[in-house]
């Protein structure tokens, strides 16, 4: 499996007064989709964080093709689509589970900081650069499992 697969049942919470996912959940669902991907892949946010490394989100872009509704079973598709020494760019595509078509793609980017905001290097941390790598490239669009 070249993409990671989270899934979540839409709740009537999730809905807005048309019945239909409001916008912002699906960057939530981003979210979880990345966590739970880097999790999977031995990086869990927390053992990054633990070591002075954090990762903003300072780009996020969502295209939405057509609504989520109460109740259906999603399936969040996350990808690496770019890992630099500097930044890495998550992407995603959300649908209704065991479906193909999209309900919605996107992607956010994110830099590796120190925790006094510098801009980190990773290949400097040849340990965790080569794990990241890794990572990334059993999570690429290319990857084959």
């Amino acid at each position: 499996m070249a993409a990671h697969k989270t899934q979540v049942r839409v709740r009537y919470a999730h809905t807005d007064q048309s019945g239909v996912v409001y916008h912002t959940r699906y960057i939530e669902w981003f979210e979880a989709g990345r966590s739970d991907a880097m999790r999977e892949h031995g990086m869990p946010y927390s053992e990054i964080e633990a070591l002075g490394i954090l990762l903003p989100v300072i780009e996020v872009y969502a295209r939405y093709h057509r609504p989520a509704v109460y109740e259906q079973l999603l399936d969040i598709w996350t990808y690496v689509g770019e890992l630099t020494r500097t930044r890495i760019r998550f992407d995603y595509r959300i649908t209704v589970a065991e479906q193909n078509d999209p309900l919605v793609t996107g992607y956010t980017v994110h830099p590796f900081i120190s925790r006094d905001n510098k801009i980190l290097r990773l290949d400097r941390m040849p340990e965790l650069w080569q794990r990241l790598q890794e990572a990334a490239r059993e999570l690429s669009h290319d990857a084959v499992h």
